[in-house]
């Protein structure tokens, strides 16, 4: 197995694209049980950092909202509120 790279260094992308093949090794191989732990716990590190990096973009988007006067104010950010977003009607 290839030299993995540290969990902090991973962008989002590739975070959710390693925790995908992890995820699907575990479903479709006979992993012996110390290398399983040690996927999973590469795992668990994935999904913290995923997590991580979307609660950073959460915040940074709360503050795009701008109050009366033109100063920033939080607001919530909610993918269904997003105009476009969402499938062909």
């Amino acid at each position: 197995m290839a030299e993995a790279v540290p969990v902090e260094r991973l962008t989002y992308e590739e975070a959710a694209a390693e925790l995908d093949a992890l995820i699907a090794r575990l479903e479709e191989d006979e992993v012996p049980l110390e290398e399983a732990l040690a996927v999973y716990e590469r795992g668990v590190a994935l999904l913290r950092r995923a997590g991580e990096l979307l609660d950073g973009v959460e915040r940074r988007v709360a503050v795009l909202g701008l109050g009366e006067g033109g100063e920033p104010r939080p607001e919530p950010f909610a993918l269904e509120e997003v105009p476009g977003d969402g499938p062909p009607g």
